[in-house]
């Protein structure tokens, strides 16, 4: 994740525990160029971030640099559509 101001968010619905509406989740190995989250804190919710990588500034790895160039829509998944958006 690079120029977002959280980069990782998980809706645990602050007092409203009991609906359990963000649970058993896990970030997995991720990279990102800040270190803010929001939710992933109440241990009782069991959301974990695993295995993620802190980059300084834009020295992103080589790993990293591969994900990012191969993101986005698949050219199989065929051309997009949603109503008037084209």
């Amino acid at each position: 994740m690079d120029g977002s101001a959280t980069w990782l968010n998980a809706n645990e619905v602050s007092d409203w525990d009991y609906k359990r509406i963000t649970y058993d989740n896990a970030a997995i190995g991720n990279w990102h160029n800040n270190d803010n989250t929001y939710g992933f804190s109440k241990g009782d919710l069991d959301n974990k971030i695993i295995n993620d990588h802190l980059v300084k500034g834009q020295r992103w790895l080589k790993a990293a640099r591969k994900v990012i160039e191969n993101a986005g829509i698949e050219v199989s998944a065929g051309k997009v559509e949603y109503g008037e958006v084209r």
